[in-house]
């Protein structure tokens, strides 16, 4: 990861030296001999990284570090120094200093010291990034909480498709949303819609081939899913209002074990791009207007099977009831992926590939319970474990997994390289309910998926 660091010492060949290592490490670095020019570069420029010198004239390193500190920035500070004192270690304490480096120093030791510091910075950065996400994502779960109760509190379906659909409008800033139900015999028709009056694609809803969707849903297990072109039957139709549609977001609407609909919003015109937390919150809306579709459906609609959500939340809250019942103070829930471009030929193979997998992670924690929730998806719950422990153990697992041990079949079931995602939440640290409780590991599952997509994308990029 390239990090600004900015280098401070009136000792030129310790500047020079630690510049070009840094630089050959891939850093963008700026070298001062004199302190004074560094103390205003610290306060006029964005700086990742601080090295200081102690003992220099007129400007000390602990003035270059109270000047990082008064940023109120998370920069970090190394100090370099052959005259440590207590006094001085006492302040860096306080000022929240990285490390003291003791002169002379090895440049290796130094790269090393000054990697951990940029790694640590990068995971806070991170964390707080997905904490702020998290913190937007459950205001606005809140709200959508605040709906379904009022939504549960009447009896008029119409009224509760038109308070639906204005709060996509209101609350999510969505203008063009439709709901659309399946009849018993399988036909699709408009529940209701929400676009602009002067919208030429109001005109045309009905004439849209609503059931092609269904081929290409990429299963019950699906939340939401956006098109990318396909199907065209349902894209070309849309198009002939005569409006920009630039992507068309749907969302299944699934009760008791059967879908019953789509939920859908149309990206027209110049509509900023629909974000994943709004993805989600889609899904969730979905989920509470699913039982009203479902009475006024008369329940006639044909089951397939449940999706992942709808799975993982009734496995846990039946353990929640029998923690609580057991009086249990905690368990870990671990949402899990499994890498493998394997394509399983037939049901005894892929049976084969979860036994050994569930064997793996008991040879790890005994009394660990692994629910599958699809075929390379699955929760698992560690009783009396904490958020650490559950995801060191889990990295122990995927040590093993990707090596491919000898609990695993012994076929080439595993490509090399494959390996596990996973998140990590508490009960009831993190919640006493199923419901926030999964859409926290869900999210931070999505989250950890779409990194290690990056990740490995910017590996083949170098590959190439």
């Amino acid at each position: 990861m390239q990090a600004r660091i900015l280098v401070v010492d009136d000792e030129k060949f310790i500047v020079e030296a630690i510049s070009q290592h840094l630089t050959q490490l891939g850093h963008e670095v700026r070298a001062f001999l004199d302190p004074t020019e560094a103390l205003l570069a610290i306060k006029n420029e964005p700086i990742d990284l601080v090295l200081t010198d102690l003992r220099m004239p007129d400007v000390s390193g602990m003035d270059i570090t109270r000047a990082v500190y008064d940023r109120g920035e998370d920069t970090r500070v190394v100090i370099l120094t052959g005259y440590a004192t207590l006094d001085s270690a006492i302040e860096s304490v306080h000022l929240q200093v990285y490390a003291y480096l003791n002169k002379p120093f090895d440049l290796r030791q130094l790269g090393q010291v000054v990697e951990r510091a940029l790694n640590e910075q990068r995971l806070e950065r991170e964390n707080k990034e997905l904490t702020e996400k998290i913190s937007n994502m459950l205001s606005d779960i809140t709200t959508l909480y605040e709906v379904s109760r009022l939504i549960y509190d009447t009896d008029d379906f119409d009224m509760t498709l038109e308070f639906v659909l204005e709060t996509l409008s209101i609350g999510l800033g969505i203008s063009h949303s439709v709901l659309i139900t399946k009849t018993s015999s399988g036909e699709y028709s408009i529940a209701k819609a929400n676009m602009p009056e002067n919208s030429k694609i109001a005109g045309i809803l009905d004439n849209v081939p609503w059931a092609d969707l269904e081929k290409v849903v990429p299963g019950p297990d699906s939340a939401t899913f956006a098109f990318d072109g396909k199907p065209q039957s349902v894209l070309k139709a849309l198009h002939a209002g005569d409006e920009e549609l630039r992507a068309m977001v749907v969302t299944p609407v699934w009760y008791r074990e059967a879908l019953y609909g789509y939920l859908i919003v149309l990206q027209v015109g110049d509509m900023g791009k629909f974000s994943a937390d709004q993805e989600t919150l889609l899904g969730i809306l979905a989920t509470q207007i699913a039982p009203q579709i479902y009475q006024a459906s008369d329940g006639t609609v044909d089951a397939p099977t449940r999706g992942y959500l709808a799975r993982s939340h009734n496995i846990l809250r039946e353990r929640i009831k029998q923690a609580i019942h057991g009086k249990e103070e905690k368990f870990a829930i671990t949402l899990v992926r499994l890498g493998t471009d394997r394509i399983w030929s037939n049901l005894n193979q892929l049976q084969e590939f979860q036994t050994a997998v569930e064997n793996l992670v008991k040879s790890h924690q005994e009394e660990a319970e692994l629910h599958w929730l699809g075929g390379d998806t699955a929760m698992i719950l560690f009783p009396n474990l904490t958020q650490i422990e559950a995801e060191v153990t889990c990295m122990a697992i995927d040590t093993d997994y990707v090596r491919g041990e000898a609990v695993l079949p012994p076929t080439d079931m595993l490509e090399e390289g494959a390996g596990m995602t996973f998140a990590s939440t508490v009960w009831p640290n993190d919640g006493d309910e199923a419901g926030p409780l999964l859409t926290l590991t869900w999210f931070r599952l999505m989250s950890e998926i779409q990194r290690e997509e990056i990740r490995l994308g910017e590996v083949t990029s170098e590959d190439e």
